[in-house]
C-alpha cells in the first residue's frame, strides 16, 4: 500500500519573529493550518471522512500533534517523528546553543511562558483520539526525546492507540538504513491496520 497525498506547510514562514515579534502568529498558525486538507480531499472525492493521516518530522511532527489535538475528529491515523509536544520544557532541555534562536522564534520562556503553554499539544492529551504511531532517536540534540516520552507516556496513561519506536542509535532524523526500513514499514503497516477497510487493496 503506498499513501501518495502530501501536503507541505511551512510554518517557520507563518511567523518570523522580524514580522510577529509578540509570537501570536504561532498560535494563528495552529488554528487554522489543518482545516483544509481534509475538507479539500474529501470534496474532491481523494478520500472519505477519517481515512486520512497525518504525518510529519520534527517541525512537520509539532504539527501532527497540533493536527490531532485541534482536530480530533479529522484523522484516521498519525505518524508522529520527533517532533516538539511542549514548548517549555523542549527550550528548556534543548542544546544550548539553540536556545537564543529558538527563543526568538517560538517565544520567550518567562515572557510568552502563557503562550508557549497554550499552544503545546501536551496540554491538548486528553483530546487525542487518533491513533498515532511515534518514532524518536534517543540520542536527538535539538529536539530531545523527552519531547517524544511525555505524549508516549499520557497516552498509555490513558490507555490511548499508540504505537511508540524508539532508537538508542539515532538521533534528529532516522538517517540508519535498518532504522529506516523499520520505520517506514511499520508506519505503513500502522497506516495499513487503521485506515484501510478490510477488503480494499
Amino acid at each position: 500500500m503506498r499513501y501518495g497525498f502530501e501536503q507541505f506547510l511551512n510554518i517557520r514562514s507563518a511567523y518570523l519573529p522580524t514580522f510577529f515579534p509578540d509570537g501570536q502568529a504561532l498560535a494563528v498558525t495552529f488554528s487554522g493550518a489543518t482545516t483544509n486538507p481534509d475538507l479539500w480531499l474529501v470534496e474532491s472525492g481523494y478520500s472519505r471522512p477519517r481515512r486520512i493521516a497525518v504525518m510529519g518530522g520534527s517541525y512537520g511532527g509539532l504539527m501532527v500533534l497540533a493536527a490531532i489535538t485541534t482536530y480530533p475528529d479529522m484523522w484516521g491515523a498519525a505518524a508522529e517523528l520527533y517532533g516538539i509536544a511542549n514548548f517549555e520544557t523542549f527550550l528548556a532541555n534543548t542544546g544550548p546553543w539553540r536556545l537564543k534562536h529558538r527563543s526568538a522564534e517560538y517565544g520567550d520562556p518567562e515572557r510568552d511562558a502563557g503562550l508557549l503553554r497554550r499552544i503545546s499539544p501536551i496540554h491538548n492529551v486528553d483530546r487525542i483520539t487518533t491513533p498515532l504511531i511515534v518514532v524518536h532517536g534517543a540520542n536527538d540534540p535539538r529536539v530531545p526525546i523527552s519531547e517524544t516520552e511525555q505524549i508516549v507516556d499520557a497516552l498509555r496513561a490513558r490507555q490511548r492507540t499508540m504505537e511508540y519506536i524508539r532508537f538508542e542509535n539515532e538521533g534528529h532524523g532516522i538517517v540508519k538504513r535498518h532504522n529506516r526500513i523499520r520505520t517506514y514499514t511499520t508506519i505503513a503497516d500502522f497506516l495499513d491496520r487503521h485506515i484501510m477497510e478490510e477488503g480494499v487493496a
